[in-house]
């Protein structure tokens, strides 16, 4: 509701239409979205909040808002990213049902922990109504390393997080302050800032989990369950597939929209969505090797498209294990 994202990226909230409109219906969500750079979309917030909480509430669909919204888009993203405010409320609730994976930012101060015992409690009862919980990661930001007083409460962070904390740290800098006013992202603020570096680390980190997650979610056992869990409702739906005689990714991606849409009671978007992940599916059982795309003429294919850090940007990320292994020095 700040509008925070929508600011620091150089966009208006003053502008239509955005996201308010996007979930009071007034708008479909895919007039909202905005291409900022030729990997990055955004769908900016706007001002008329409270009506659209009031709007939401009184309709009994608060929970179900921005799921709805992105089951209509047709051009699927790699990633949604949704940035909330750190209370609890409608729009906070219809995010977490929404999400498959939360990050807490928690600034390295002595309330950092102040609200997140609140906030994990909310996901918890979240996730009883949804067929999958929701991962919950931690990022330790606004990190001065000069002082001990932060080291500390770092280690508290880590003590209390565990490996639900990345190891990635986002130091304090004056660099991403700038960029934000200047309405750009640090990637193309300052290649070369801390800043640059710690969100870099941070995408190596996010990127690498989930190529990871993947790798296992793949089960050659069950491929039409892998295909179930991909479009977000698991046992329920591999069930309803097997009463419609569609037992294998093969069959779904033969299927008609339109017998998707009347056997599982979705949407079109979200059948042709599921069409679309089974041929994705068949495709990754059989991947081209490295031989034939060279022979072919192709680039070989990076391992999860996972970015590489420079020596440059690996010693200058401080990172969660680093702060582990810090021993205790005299005090000044």
């Amino acid at each position: 509701p700040q509008g925070h994202a929508t600011v620091g990226l150089g966009e208006s909230q003053d502008s239509s239409p955005t996201l308010c409109e996007a979930l009071s219906q007034r708008s479909p969500l895919r007039e909202v979205l905005r291409p900022i750079l030729p990997c990055l979309t955004l769908a900016p917030s706007g001002t008329r909040w409270p009506e659209v909480e009031q709007r939401l509430q009184s309709k009994g669909i608060r929970r179900r808002a921005i799921r709805a919204a992105l089951d209509t888009l047709s051009e699927p993203f790699d990633i949604v990213i949704m940035d909330c405010p750190p209370n609890i409320g409608p729009l906070t609730d219809s995010a977490l049902w929404a999400a498959d994976q939360v990050i807490l930012t928690v600034e390295v101060s002595f309330f950092s922990l102040h609200g997140v015992g609140r906030m994990l409690s909310r996901i918890d009862v979240i996730d009883k109504g949804k067929t999958r919980p929701t991962a919950v990661r931690a990022l330790a930001t606004l990190y001065d390393r000069r002082t001990r007083f932060a080291k500390e409460i770092l280690k508290d962070l880590c003590s209390y997080f565990g490996d639900a904390l990345y190891e990635t740290v986002i130091h304090q800098g004056v660099q991403l302050r700038e960029a934000t006013s200047f309405g750009v992202p640090i990637t193309q603020y300052g290649r070369r800032t801390r800043g640059h570096h710690n969100y870099k680390s941070l995408a190596v980190e996010v990127m690498e989990e989930a190529a990871r997650e993947a790798r296992e979610r793949i089960s050659p056992m069950n491929p039409l369950m892998l295909l179930s869990q991909l479009c977000g409702e698991g046992e329920k739906t591999e069930h309803r597939l097997l009463e419609m005689n569609l037992d294998s990714p093969e069959a779904v991606a033969a299927a008609d929209p339109g017998t998707l849409m009347e056997g599982l009671g979705v949407s079109v978007t979200s059948a042709e969505r599921m069409i679309q992940q089974a041929e994705e599916l068949i495709a990754s059982a059989h991947p081209d090797s490295t031989e034939e795309a060279q022979a072919a003429d192709l680039p070989p294919v990076d391992t999860g498209g996972v970015p590489v850090l420079t020596p440059e940007e690996r010693e200058d990320a401080v990172t969660v294990a680093e702060m582990r292994g810090i021993q205790e020095g005299p005090s000044r």
